[in-house]
């Protein structure tokens, strides 16, 4: 089992019945050191963070605890320019 922070569409229960087969859990968290910015990808915008230098802005979103599968059924949603990092607690 894993942890992951979503701060997007991964916490809309309907992509996650679609991608996981279930509604997950989930946990309200927020994250610190990034902020949020846009990227364009294949016609569209999407938001994205960027470490900063320092422990602000806040980022809210919220943790569900996943199965090894489950990580690999979100990456294959996010898509090739998706990139999930490991943070240490």
């Amino acid at each position: 089992m894993a942890l992951l922070f979503s701060y997007g569409t991964l916490q809309d229960p309907q992509i996650q019945q679609k991608h996981l087969g279930r509604s997950l859990k989930s946990t309200p968290d927020s994250i610190r050191g990034f902020k949020l910015a846009d990227v364009l990808s294949d016609g569209a915008v999407y938001p994205i963070l960027i470490p900063t230098k320092n422990n602000t802005p806040t980022i809210k979103g919220v943790v569900f605890v996943v199965t090894q599968a489950e990580l690999e059924a979100f990456d294959l949603y996010e898509g090739s320019e998706y990139q999930r990092s490991l943070q240490v607690l």
